[in-house]
């Protein structure tokens, strides 16, 4: 993978986060679009330097200063940025619109992989939908997953760190899973209405 998909791929993460937070500490469900770059402006200005450290931190086996550099001439124009990031969010916002029925019913939860077992859970997909079968217990342990006491057989996983499972095929999303290295994972789960 380059560096500069590592660090598009940090950006889009750390954005996604702050996005999520925006939207439940003003308990909403999106921004309207009149509002987008006054928020992202908001966001931008407080939290450029930590988006900064965060892509450093993230991004490893890479030489520092090409690191540096790469980030310096992105950062380099902040209207630039928060044009690009305004227009992430609507994108983002629009699919999230256009899958509504799989964001009826969602919430999140951050879990801490295990360090030999992972989330531990067992998953199917079918028709490129990732829905949970069960829970994996080896030694009779609660993994993770289990341990939320939050997690249903038949739920579905739509989104791993505010990255949209919804659209991939089968390679691409056990591929994806498979090259977790996060060290907090947060899934976004959709329950059957019953």
């Amino acid at each position: 993978m380059t560096n500069e998909k590592n660090i598009r791929d940090c950006i889009l993460k750390f954005v996604r986060v702050k996005y999520n937070q925006y939207l439940l500490d003003n308990k909403i469900n999106s921004i309207p679009q009149d509002k987008i770059m006054d928020v992202v402006d908001s966001l931008y200005s407080d939290n450029k330097t930590k988006l900064i450290q965060f892509i450093k931190t993230n991004i490893v086996n890479s030489e520092n200063s090409i690191i540096t550099s790469m980030l310096n001439n992105i950062f380099s124009d902040d209207d630039i940025c928060k044009s690009r990031l305004s227009l992430e969010i609507k994108q983002y916002q629009e699919f999230k619109l256009l899958n509504k029925n799989f964001y009826k019913n969602t919430f999140d939860i951050l879990l801490k992989p295990d360090s030999n077992y992972g989330l531990g859970l067992n998953i199917n997909i079918i028709e490129n939908n990732v829905i949970i079968k069960g829970f994996k217990n080896p030694n009779d342990m609660i993994l993770p997953a289990q341990g939320t006491n939050r997690i249903n057989i038949n739920d579905q996983i739509i989104e791993v760190n505010y990255e949209t499972l919804l659209g991939r095929d089968q390679k691409d999303i056990a591929f994806f899973l498979k090259g977790l290295k996060d060290p907090t994972v947060i899934l976004k789960i959709s329950r059957p209405l019953s």
